[in-house]
């Protein structure tokens, strides 16, 4: 029986690339017959943040596993489910750990390993069988965006239920002892970018805060991702057509809005709220060009301003209001300045930075300060950073206006991208 060693380099963040010395593709050799027993050596979930300014520590949990095996003409002759202890081995250490995979056909030239695809809230996706499945119809595996989110229960530092995927073909080494062993060097990494944004903001007049347009109080009632898919491949590719509500003012609350949503006051315990790492956060499928990257849809209602009589006012009696940001500036370490942003690539985080400003909690009819029943809690200025928003941004319905708030992002990993709204 021939001995194959599988190493797969599990990364949850841009791939890290392994080689070895003297490899040779395997070839389908018919005086082959019989089974082999795969070794798969197995590098565990590790952060390589390759953009300057990356942070490491993100790691995103396998929760189940399938690993395919394709011959020459890319059909699926094999599979294997990684079981509880296999997952125990790559959740649980930074050392390459091996797994024992028997009963792989000869036959097998290349391999694709699937993490996370059966994980859902509530509902499962099942991974086919091998029978008369090729090789592109695997990596046509589709599954709901709505499934791969980061809810505050539970999050602990860890990216979770992010589809991931790799390949690779299998190689065969010569040993010292004339042995021979065949080896898979699989990089796994998310298919899915990443939006987080850390704060939402009123601009602060530099006169003071006393001055007339300066908003004095508002409340945060959601944040929208309007343009999505909401389905796509195991790959990373959005199926069927863009998801997109536009300026339909309708369509964002809770109940309504075509997920995601990263935030809603209205929404019950499961309320995408702050993260442990205090970010607004939700996974999309990637988009290539500046024209085509995911928008941020922010409502807002209960603000307040100062007029030109320099008294304090509610803006269009506290109706909720929209702005939008559309346009990203790259803020990363090392990006030129002010670089428009035109991708959200996979296995990439793409952040606005930024600190909470104060809250108070105030009657909504008076504005004044109170704590009886009926009253809210609402933001103050004050924080650094995030998205920022005057009076002149908001409008009835998104997209009511042509001018859109815009930000600095940054990147971070898996990789991370910090951004920014563009000026």
């Amino acid at each position: 029986m021939k001995k194959m060693t599988f190493f797969a380099s599990v990364l949850a963040a841009i791939a890290l690339t392994a080689c070895s010395n003297e490899n040779d593709p395997v070839v389908d050799d018919p005086s082959l017959s019989g089974d082999r027993v795969l070794k798969i050596n197995v590098s565990t979930l590790t952060t390589k943040a390759e953009h300057p300014g990356g942070v490491t520590g993100l790691r995103t949990k396998i929760e189940d596993g399938s690993i395919y095996f394709f011959d020459r003409n890319e059909n699926a002759v094999f599979q294997y489910s990684l079981t509880g202890p296999d997952m125990a081995l790559l959740n649980g250490s930074s050392t390459k750990q091996t797994i024992d995979v028997p009963n792989v056909p000869t036959s097998a030239l290349s391999v694709m390993l699937i993490t996370n695809y059966a994980v859902t809230d509530g509902a499962n996706s099942t991974y086919p069988a091998v029978a008369s499945q090729s090789k592109s119809a695997i990596e046509a595996l589709s599954f709901n965006i709505e499934n791969m989110q980061p809810r505050a229960t539970g999050y602990n530092n860890v990216v979770d239920k992010v589809v991931m995927s790799g390949e690779a073909v299998i190689m065969s080494t010569t040993e010292a002892n004339n042995t021979t062993t065949h080896t898979a060097n699989i990089q796994i990494t998310p298919v899915l970018s990443r939006m987080e944004v850390g704060s939402v903001r009123c601009a602060t007049i530099s006169e003071g805060l006393d001055q007339p347009g300066q908003i004095t109080k508002f409340r945060l009632k959601g944040i929208f991702i309007p343009n999505h898919y909401a389905a796509g491949s195991v790959l990373g590719v959005g199926n069927g057509s863009l998801v997109n509500p536009a300026n339909d003012g309708t369509k964002y609350t809770a109940a309504s809005f075509p997920t995601p949503n990263m935030f809603d006051v209205s929404k019950d315990a499961n309320t995408l709220t702050k993260v442990s790492t205090n970010y607004f956060a939700y996974h999309t499928f990637p988009a290539v060009g500046a024209a085509n990257l995911p928008h941020v849809v922010v409502a807002v209602d209960n603000v307040w301003f100062i007029d030109n009589d320099k008294k304090e006012y509610q803006w269009k009696n506290g109706a909720t209001q929209y702005f939008v940001v559309s346009k990203y500036t790259n803020n990363e370490t090392g990006a030129t300045t002010g670089a428009a942003l035109a991708e959200f690539a996979k296995a990439q985080i793409y952040r606005i930075s930024g600190t909470d400003p104060g809250t108070t909690t105030i009657d909504p009819a008076t504005g004044k300060p109170s704590t009886d029943s009926g009253s809210i809690t609402v933001t103050v200025p004050g924080g650094t950073g995030g998205i920022e928003f005057g009076l002149d941004d908001l409008t009835d319905k998104p997209y009511d206006k042509d001018k859109t708030v815009s930000c600095n992002i940054t990147i971070l990993g898996w990789t991370l991208v910090p951004i920014a709204p563009a000026k």
